[in-house]
């Protein structure tokens, strides 16, 4: 690409060369003689034509100047946009990141509850606890796809490290939750094809993952781990949403 010169540069380029054609005519046709009028009007072209030309060196410095400035601020803008967009991408990928896991946190939540509320009955006569097959079913289906999201978050959090400064203490969260419902879901796969009675149904003392599961809330695996495992999950992903800076280098262990 052809440099552009200033116009600035030019005008005095000009100027040192009329000068110089000034002072050949003055050498050549009048040759002044010392002390003359014409050799003060020689002198006066020549001083002329030097403040020309440096002063069309210090206009083409000066243009290098601000051309090379330009661009450095060009370059930083661009990094500048290109630090925001990164910025945005990572606070949206935060954002949906912990709205997955709250959606199937709650979704497990809500199984627990409904499992205890409908899935149980209680015999007239001998008030055994009976699981009835039908709200088991419903409610396994919720618990056992949130536990798929949990495997398919920790995967994309393990494989997105640059995106979560804590990534291993999320994905530990992670794993943690999908353990923890991994002993509900293996009762349930295992227990379900042995409901028998004309409504399928299976005493809950026997389904033992179960009725830990559903029980009392202040000693059950539920609180102490899944709930627990969740809050962290949730507290490193809003310290991060907290901290717009991209992570450097390698994650924080």
């Amino acid at each position: 690409m052809a440099r552009k010169v200033p116009f600035l540069w030019k005008i005095l380029t000009g100027v040192f060369l009329l000068s110089l054609v000034l002072l050949a005519i003055l050498y050549f046709k009048v040759k002044p003689q010392p002390g003359s009028f014409e050799l003060e009007i020689a002198k006066a072209i020549l001083q002329v034509g030097v403040a020309a030309i440096i002063g069309a060196g210090i206009s083409v410095l000066f243009f290098d100047y601000q051309r090379e400035r330009q661009k450095l601020d060009r370059a930083w803008e661009k990094a500048q946009e290109y630090n925001r967009k990164c910025l945005e991408n990572r606070e949206d990928l935060l954002r949906a990141t912990l709205a997955r896991a709250r959606e199937s946190y709650d979704e497990v939540k809500k199984a627990r509850r409904l499992l205890r509320a409908r899935a149980i009955e209680v015999q007239k006569d001998s008030e055994k606890q009976l699981v009835v097959a039908a709200a088991y079913d419903t409610h396994m289906d919720v618990i056992i796809d949130a536990q798929i999201e949990f495997r398919t978050l920790r995967a994309f959090v393990d494989n997105s490290k640059r995106e979560f400064s804590k990534h291993k203490d999320l994905v530990a969260a992670l794993e943690s939750m999908q353990t923890c419902l991994t002993p509900l879901i293996t009762e349930y796969e295992n227990s379900r094809k042995i409901f028998a009675g004309k409504i399928p149904s299976m005493e809950l003392s026997a389904l033992t993952k179960l009725k830990a599961f559903i029980g009392p809330y202040k000693d059950s695996t539920y609180r102490t781990v899944f709930m627990k495992s969740y809050r962290d999950f949730q507290q490193g992903i809003r310290a991060d949403l907290l901290d717009p800076r991209l992570p450097e280098g390698p994650a924080a262990a």
